[in-house]
């Protein structure tokens, strides 16, 4: 009786989504918690930590999918065309809390900047916005390309090194502010 070959895992790969899952997760639960401050309405902060739980569960699963799903066949791609349905609705609704976000910020600080009507003060919460769209933006986008790249390249990994990026890109945007 032939003997089976050990199934190809990579389990440095799939601690992947595990750090880039807590870094998205505290990054916009931090800016989840400047729009409470900023709002002092709970409704939509309740609201981006619900999509920032999902985001994370949905993170955690990929990753735990990816260390517990050992194929018989050793292929790379099988835990793409399994489960891409779970890749993809976990970096969609991060790709939506960043968007929530980033609209609310700039919302609550135009807010600010038309209920007090210092000048140097102005040009501060007009900064502060277009910092806002800038790092809300990139993170979003960056998101957005991931999803794409992963649903249109099904048999490459380029989705798969723009995802390691994103968490430094949701960092930078966190030292950013």
């Amino acid at each position: 009786m032939p003997e089976l070959e050990k199934p190809a895992n990579s389990y440095a790969l799939s601690l992947t989504p595990v750090f880039e899952t807590i870094i998205t997760a505290l990054v916009q639960s931090f800016f989840t918690y400047r729009i409470r401050v900023l709002s002092g309405s709970i409704r939509l902060s309740v609201f981006c930590w619900a999509l920032c739980l999902l985001r994370f569960i949905g993170g955690i699963a990929m990753s735990a999918v990816a260390i517990l799903d050992v194929s018989l066949e050793p292929d790379y791609f099988h835990l793409q065309n399994t489960y891409g349905w779970l890749i993809t609705s976990a970096l969609n609704v991060g790709a939506i809390t960043d968007v929530v976000i980033c609209v609310a910020m700039c919302k609550y600080l135009k807010r600010m900047y038309s209920a007090y009507n210092f000048p140097r003060s102005d040009k501060l919460i007009t900064r502060l916005v277009s910092w806002t769209i800038q790092t809300g933006l990139i993170t979003s986008m960056t998101s957005v390309v991931v999803v794409i790249s992963f649903q249109t390249m099904k048999h490459n990994f380029v989705w798969l090194a723009l995802y390691t990026f994103l968490a430094k890109l949701y960092t930078n945007s966190l030292l950013v502010s």
